[in-house]
């Protein structure tokens, strides 16, 4: 019994010297690239351990991805993702939520490895449609995330209970008195959202519930968040009620006239396109819109655009972002 004990310590021993030893040469090799500061600070810094083996794995793969060698640009993030593990324990997060929403609340917090702070949003009921709409934002998030006009996940739960996402610097909502004030800075986001939809609507996705609270700040850039009440393409959706709030679809007052009657999968790109009016009349008139009632900017250059998107009929909207876009050569 002794010497198996023997046995088993000098294997130990043998496989903390390995991985010290692989610790410090991917450090000293990462030490060049100033994106990979904080996997060298885990790999100089931990000792032996599960997580440490981890570290090193995710080091390992570093200097072949030519996304993330490249120095310039790394997002403040970047290294919570390369950690990825799908362990809610990798994670701090503060008691109360920044934000509660139907599914889901979101929360502040960090990633207790690197120290960088993170959001995280948990469902808050675990009924089947819930977890569905959860797992929808989720795969959005990994598939257009490196979009710098999208809301990226960072890590996820396997089973889709809760995600991890960069900490924004809140969101059109909390921003109201500058979008207000600067024409210019309100012309920034609205061409932000639009960039940030051009490639979903191109892939047959339309989010169908863009409104303020969901356009966040993150980098001193506008993005899109909160994909769950989104359309798939054609073939991919399975129940469409799934995606359904209430009455209908998306937020009241926010959402096209088409998405509460009808067959709200069958809508297009000009579903998005009359939310980005209401957003803009929102920002501008302080008020929230009322379904289905005009809502106008007193006056300025946005008033033309905004009538444009917002008409009732889809068909005589702005078919896609592009179109829309073309509408705002007068706003400065």
């Amino acid at each position: 019994m002794r010497a198996a004990r023997q046995e088993q310590d000098s294997q130990r021993a043998t496989r903390r010297a390995a991985q010290d030893d692989e610790a410090c040469l991917l450090a000293a090799e990462l030490a060049n690239y100033p994106a990979a500061a904080p996997l060298v600070a885990i790999l100089r810094a931990q000792r032996d351990g599960p997580y440490r083996d981890h570290v090193i794995e995710a080091a390992r793969a570093f200097p072949t991805d030519d996304a993330t060698t490249d120095t310039g640009g790394a997002a403040p993030w970047a290294a919570v993702h390369w950690l990825k593990r799908g362990t809610k324990a990798d994670y701090n997060r503060d008691h109360e939520p920044l934000a509660e929403g139907g599914q889901g609340a979101v929360y502040s917090g960090m990633h207790k490895h690197t120290r960088i702070p993170i959001a995280l949003k948990q469902l808050r009921f675990s009924d089947e449609d819930a977890l569905h709409r959860m797992r929808r934002e989720i795969f959005i998030g990994h598939l257009y995330g490196e979009h710098p006009n999208v809301m990226p996940v960072l890590d996820s739960d396997p089973d889709g209970r809760w995600f991890v996402m960069p900490l924004a610097n809140g969101s059109a909502a909390s921003h109201v008195e500058r979008l207000q004030r600067e024409t210019g800075a309100l012309r920034e986001l609205v061409i932000a959202v639009c960039e940030g939809l051009r490639r979903p609507h191109t892939d047959g996705r339309i989010h169908r519930d863009i409104k303020p609270a969901n356009v966040l700040l993150l980098n001193g850039k506008w993005v899109v968040a909160d994909w769950g009440l989104g359309r798939q393409p054609r073939g991919e959706t399975s129940i469409p009620r799934r995606t359904r709030t209430g009455t209908g679809f998306g937020s009241e007052g926010f959402a096209a006239p088409e998405l509460s009657s009808g067959n709200p999968h069958n809508v297009t790109a000009a579903a998005d396109v009359y939310s980005i009016g209401r957003l803009i009349a929102a920002i501008l008139t302080g008020e929230r819109p009322e379904q289905n009632l005009p809502l106008l900017p007193a006056r300025g250059p946005w008033v033309a655009a905004v009538t444009e998107a917002t008409r009732h009929r889809p068909t005589d909207r702005p078919q896609d972002v592009d179109e829309f876009l073309r509408l705002l050569k007068d706003v400065l």
